[in-house]
């Protein structure tokens, strides 16, 4: 007991002498940004019109000019000399390809051949952004090698060239063009890519000067039961929606990582449902009772899906088999297993209102491939799911984080997702008819997955977002949004900092997203509906206690409709 006090009496001082130098030289510049920014994706070589070579991933997936995709040939199986047994495959590099026109859902590029070698160039071929492309990092100040270790250990799919303090030659020219130039000042980092601008980033100290050289903005009015602070708005979002009639709801002592409203099938009592690590929890929002449901299964409890009726998608990921998602129903008596084994991620989607069932959609997921773009109805009969029609989804398309409603009121319905770019985008009918001009963070963050045929490549990350919520007002449909800020992310809890809640709409073929002028303590990491109110779920932020608390506050939806 008397070491552990003293372990605790000094452990404020250890943080001081080893973590805040580690801060104050490694928080130098947004890694997160540069990382994500410059993250691999992958595509599929196609065979254009007039021999012209293509690629199947565009705009969508934030896709740019000047991006560099190693192209790689077919895979070969890789034998022991001596037993004859087939140790693996190997799929050898044949060229790099640079983007040179961005289209929706397709991207032009030129090919150059690896080592001046000659290659054949095919359909089908595997195409990775980035990834052993070659990068050189030029250091004009000279005392910029702090920045230098950070980026590579960040970017280590990345062909790391040498560090040096003059490029011989400019950026976007000579060798340089076909590869990632990281230069360095002492106003941050300017990342060159394919011998155009990928993307400018200011030193933190330089971009907390320029704060505090700009004019004060005024101070939004924040409700105090809210628990929220306004700081610095999104951009891109129009006007904020000042908001007012904030009260709390519940408090947790623990991280909440997804949240959700449902009614128990046999009184229809509404219960506060929600997710923390592998133990899911209702608490009657009228009497406080709680029911509780410990997963004691394989793999990793992701995400919980609702529509505010008795039903539960819980998704689950198992490192070795896949997607192993269940069904819950939520009784008087605490919860039921209504199936499990599914291999699908699985969402509610629409609203469980004036005696409407939600559908239950499931989306095809690949270890190797991960989120395909495939997506089923879903219907659960006797312990078991059905398979129904398959629907029409975009490629990119994710089933975490996405809405499908009549918000336009034209009596076709919205489909609204997170692309992997992490930008809001919305279809109609398979047309592209929204799209947000802004990144944003996934409220969960996200899960690791494997690739089994590659076990030596660094995991795949798949981004889990928070459930937007339906709601109907004045006779419209509205949807609730998680919005969390995509900045510079604390480098000991990896998520995101703050967020606040969007409002989407629309009206005579207009769409609009409006945020409400109030950022909160910590990112938003769910929305549901109960009777007449829209409850937020918020994980408190900060370097140590992100995600240690979380609290639900309610507002009118009244208050979110003007």
């Amino acid at each position: 007991m008397k070491r552990m006090k003293i372990f605790v009496a000094l452990l404020p001082a250890f943080l001081v002498m080893v973590i805040f130098p580690v801060l104050l030289s490694a928080a130098e510049i947004p890694a997160d940004q540069v990382a994500s920014d410059l993250s691999v994706l992958e595509a599929r070589v196609i065979q254009g019109p007039q021999d012209h070579w293509l690629i199947n991933q565009g705009g969508e997936q934030d896709v740019k000019k000047g991006d560099l995709f190693t192209l790689y040939l077919p895979a070969q199986s890789v034998k022991d000399p001596e037993t004859g047994e087939v140790l693996g495959e190997f799929a050898p590099p044949a060229a790099t390809a640079r983007v040179v026109q961005v289209h929706e859902r397709f991207s032009e590029i030129e090919v150059q051949c690896l080592d001046d070698r000659d290659c054949e160039i095919a359909p089908g071929m595997q195409a990775v952004r980035h990834e052993q492309v070659k990068a050189w990092f030029v250091d004009e100040t000279g005392d910029s090698a702090d920045q230098y270790k950070l980026l590579r250990s960040r970017l280590d799919h990345l062909d790391w060239q040498d560090y040096r303090q003059s490029p011989g030659q400019g950026p976007e020219s000579g060798v340089f063009a076909w590869g990632v130039v990281f230069v360095a000042d002492s106003s941050g980092v300017t990342v060159w890519s394919g011998g155009q601008v990928r993307g400018i980033y200011q030193s933190e100290e330089k971009a907390r000067t320029s704060a505090r050289s700009a004019p004060a903005a005024k101070p939004a009015k924040v409700a105090p039961a809210a628990k929220s602070a306004a700081v610095r708005a999104l951009p891109g979002m129009g006007t904020p929606m000042e908001v007012s009639g904030f009260e709390a709801v519940a408090s947790f002592d623990n991280r909440v990582d997804h949240m959700g409203v449902a009614r128990s099938a046999g009184s229809g009592t509404s219960y506060l449902v929600f997710l923390s690590g592998r133990t899911i929890a209702a608490r009657s929002l009228e009497s406080g009772h709680i029911f509780e449901y410990e997963y004691s299964g394989f793999g990793e409890v992701v995400s919980l899906s609702g529509a505010g009726d008795h039903l539960l998608a819980v998704n689950i990921y198992d490192p070795d088999a896949g997607m192993r998602s269940m069904i819950l129903e939520l009784t008087d008596n605490g919860f039921a297993q209504k199936a499990d084994g599914i291999p699908y991620v699985l969402a509610f989607m629409g609203r469980a209102e004036n005696g409407k069932v939600p559908q239950l959609w499931g989306q095809r997921f690949s270890r190797t491939d991960l989120l395909l773009p495939v997506v089923h109805e879903l219907d659960l009969k006797d312990g078991t799911v059905e398979t129904g029609k398959r629907l029409d989804v975009p490629f990119g398309f994710s089933l975490f984080g996405a809405f499908y409603g009549d918000v336009n009121a034209d009596n076709r319905a919205e489909l609204g997702f997170f692309n992997p770019g992490g930008r809001l985008v919305v279809y109609q009918q398979d047309a592209h008819v929204w799209a947000a001009s802004d990144k944003f963070a996934p409220s969960y963050g996200s899960f690791l997955v494997a690739d089994p045929e590659n076990p030596d490549v660094a995991p795949s990350k798949v981004a889990v977002w928070g459930r937007p919520a339906l709601f109907l007002q004045n006779q419209r449909q509205f949807a609730a949004i998680a919005l969390n800020s995509a900045g510079f992310s604390s480098m000991i809890g990896g998520g995101p900092g703050q967020g606040t809640v969007g409002i989407f709409f629309g009206r005579d073929n207009v769409y609009r997203l409006q945020r409400l002028a109030d950022h909160f303590q910590g990112p938003i990491q769910d929305v549901a509906v109960y009777d007449d109110k829209l409850l937020i779920c918020v994980a408190e932020g900060g370097f140590f206690s992100q995600g240690a608390r979380s609290h639900v506050v309610s507002v009118p939806l009244s208050a979110l409709v003007r």
